[in-house]
């Protein structure tokens, strides 16, 4: 009787420990995406293959860039900002192109958790150069 108490005891703990394991995870669902980008794009000061990129919001608030190819990441930090639109909710990247280099300016996970980019030293000197860029924005695809 003494070891079906304790087994019921050790599935009733393994449960609990399983239950909270999975809500941090589950509440960080919202803050990762993962996007195509079919173009290179700089992030800091470092240019970024054309791929497919997993983007996730660490809780420190970085962003981490997985090229999901080869496997390289990539940090970046950003700050909390409104989104440019609802996308129909679906995470969408925002980039800005000055000459022949984009940049990439906004992740927005969904309408309500939306990142800006901190401009970097490369970012500064194409806006010093240059009048205006162009916006342009990429949405998930239906996964």
């Amino acid at each position: 009787m003494k070891s079906l108490k304790q087994s019921v005891l050790f599935a009733v703990m393994a449960v609990l420990v399983a239950m909270i394991a999975f809500a941090p995870a589950q509440a960080q669902s919202d803050v990762r995406a993962s996007i195509d980008v079919p173009f290179d794009f700089v992030l800091g000061d470092r240019t970024l293959k054309a791929g497919t990129y997993r983007v996730e919001k660490q809780e420190s608030g970085v962003l981490v860039f997985t090229n999901e190819d080869t496997r390289s990441t990539q940090f970046a930090t950003a700050v909390r900002a409104d989104a440019f639109d609802d996308h129909e909710g679906k995470p969408y990247l925002v980039f800005v192109r000055y000459g022949n280099e984009a940049f990439l300016k906004q992740v927005a996970f969904n309408p309500d958790v939306n990142y800006e980019l901190v401009l970097s030293g490369s970012e500064k000197r194409h806006i010093d150069n240059l009048e205006s860029g162009e916006q342009v924005g990429l949405v998930q695809r239906g996964r």
